[in-house]
């Protein structure tokens, strides 16, 4: 059991001050537990189960899995954990229950939403700073240097976000042979 309580305790990543704390006791009493100089109460023990969500009988025994497997055990910690509402855990809920197919349906839906978005704002960032470099007085050379600088700050500034969309220039049908998408924004 010593073997077992020390482990739950490592798994949470907890100090044993921090660990016996959020059990009630102090951590002289956890640390005795620990090394093995006092056996834990049958409260203490089923707390501890409880509240790691740890299986009684590996506990007790060694035999079987160290965690009780729940989906509600897994949201409940999650939810707990990034401090999730009502909402959010309904939908980890939702998404828990899903088959593999329909999961990976979900996230491919997921994905194109925020891909559309993510192109979208890169698209209207560039927009707005070409449109203010383009009304600034100041030489065409400096604009297109600024306006290519801008575009590579934008592009690594989104990817960095998670997406791998990145700034693409539409065709302008009205430009010039040979010019470049920064001389058609700077039209605008």
């Amino acid at each position: 059991m010593i073997d077992r309580i020390k482990a739950v305790r490592q798994d949470a990543d907890k100090t044993q001050k921090a660990f016996g704390a959020s059990l009630g006791v102090s951590r002289d009493t956890y640390a005795s537990y620990e090394s093995g100089r006092v056996t834990p109460s049958k409260t203490f023990v089923q707390l501890l189960c409880s509240e790691y969500n740890v299986s009684i009988e590996w506990f007790n025994t060694g035999n079987g899995a160290m965690y009780v497997d729940s989906q509600d055990m897994y949201v409940d910690k999650l939810a707990k954990q990034y401090g999730l509402g009502e909402y959010a855990r309904k939908v980890l809920d939702y998404y828990g229950a899903l088959n593999k197919s329909q999961k990976e349906a979900l996230e491919i839906f997921i994905r194109e939403i925020s891909g559309a978005v993510m192109t979208d704002s890169i698209t209207n960032a560039r927009n707005g700073v070409a449109s203010v470099i383009a009304s600034a007085n100041m030489p065409d050379q400096i604009k297109i240097d600024l306006m290519d600088k801008t575009t590579v700050v934008l592009q690594d500034a989104f990817s960095h976000i998670g997406t791998d969309n990145t700034a693409t220039y539409a065709e302008d049908s009205n430009a010039p042979e040979g010019s470049s998408p920064v001389d058609a924004q700077l039209r605008i």
